[in-house]
């Protein structure tokens, strides 16, 4: 859930928070690099990294911006 919640106020902040709390940063490079999560976080069709919210939201919707 952690890496989960980083990744979000990670894009919400503009890349704000894995730059400025660089622990962070590496513990989200860590994560993408798990055996099992590496692979399945290199397929779009397994994890799915956008639109992350619902179509209505203003932020994460399909309509937003990425």
């Amino acid at each position: 859930m952690l890496f989960e919640l980083v990744e979000y106020l990670n894009m919400i902040s503009g890349e704000v928070v894995k730059t400025h709390y660089a622990t962070l940063g590496a513990y989200c490079e860590r994560f993408v690099k798990l055996p099992g999560f590496a692979e399945a976080w290199a397929d779009d069709n397994k994890t799915m990294k956008w639109p992350w919210n619902g179509d209505m939201a203003t932020i994460g919707g399909r309509s937003s911006a990425q």
